[in-house]
């Protein structure tokens, strides 16, 4: 099949979209803009734009292609046939084109998606990807509506872009598949497949570092901490609140909990000592902690902010 056969939005002639190989695209929408629950992905609301449910039909009951009762096969909002009066037209076919014994109209047990008529396809699975016989979104081997398992692999033990469990390409017999990306998108240059770039879309390179050098869990590549040389963490916020224009996330201002700005000066005396005669980082004059009383605080520190045991060593 070729490209012209989608229309712009993905979609074949059928309702089967390019991608997800279904009724509905990537976000979950059909040809018409439905999910699957019928709610319409412009209005919100069981009604599209002009009216009409999922199938076909306003809340008068009247059908959006024949501006009768009727749809173009005969049968009604209820799905009974105008002529018989039942589910089934004269031609013994239902709303879905199945007889009562199960044969689709184009003589074979299933429709022109690929569903019998309980809507499940020749593998046992529905649109949804739920199994017939598991009620799960994988069968009896394990594996899903495409033929992969919970890891990811197929019954070859390849995951969709080729790669083992072991990151061997089935193709090339080695880490890289015939474009040069490894198993996770990345080439021997350490640039990332989508991007281009030495980062992901994420923003992190090969190692799981980001241009900061910090990784999705907040600790920084070079000091191993929460906080990068600079005293910065993952958000741009140094351990007090401030960030590197001298805004506190803390206080909403320019002064940290304490009344000190990013540089010391305490909002209230206008000097790097607070009303009690303590610096920002707890220290007075003489150079002795308001909590201690000695000349290091709670965390080994001095005045300057350097650790009693990094002296003693």
């Amino acid at each position: 099949m070729v490209e012209t056969d989608f229309d712009l939005d993905g979609f074949d002639k059928f309702g089967i979209h390019r991608d997800t190989k279904s009724n509905y695209d990537v976000q979950g929408y059909d040809k018409d803009g439905f999910n699957e629950m019928g709610n319409h992905k412009l209005t919100g609301t069981k009604f599209d734009s002009r009216g009409f449910m999922k199938n076909g039909f306003n809340q008068d009951g009247i059908h959006k292609d024949s501006g009768t009762k009727y749809d173009l096969n005969g049968f009604d909002i209820d799905k009974n046939h105008e002529v018989t009066g039942s589910k089934y037209s004269p031609d013994g076919f239902d709303i879905k084109g199945f007889s009562i014994s199960g044969l689709h109209k184009n003589n074979t047990n299933f429709d022109n998606h690929g569903y019998d008529c309980h809507g499940f396809n020749r593998y046992g699975f529905n649109q949804h990807g739920i199994h017939k016989e598991t009620g799960t979104n994988f069968n009896l081997n394990g594996f899903d509506k495409f033929g992969y398992d919970l890891n990811g692999f197929d019954e070859l033990g390849y995951s969709k872009n080729g790669f083992n469990q072991d990151g061997v390409h089935k193709d090339t017999g080695t880490e890289y598949d015939l474009d040069g990306f490894d198993f996770d998108g990345w080439n021997i240059d350490k640039k990332n497949k989508e991007t281009g770039t030495k980062y992901n879309f994420l923003g992190y390179d090969k190692t799981g570092f980001d241009i900061r050098g910090f990784n999705k869990d907040g600790l920084n590549q070079i000091t191993n901490t929460r906080f990068d040389s600079d005293g910065y963490d993952k958000t741009g916020f140094d351990i007090r609140g401030f960030d590197i224009e001298g805004y506190n996330k803390l206080t909403n201002s320019d002064f940290d909990i304490n009344g000190f700005s990013k540089s010391g000066i305490h909002n209230e005396t206008g000097i790097e000592f607070d009303k009690d005669g303590f610096n920002f980082r707890g220290f007075n004059s003489w150079g002795i902690h308001k909590i201690t009383g000695k000349k290091f605080d709670e965390n080994g520190n001095d005045e300057y902010g350097t650790n009693s045991k990094t002296v003693q060593s």
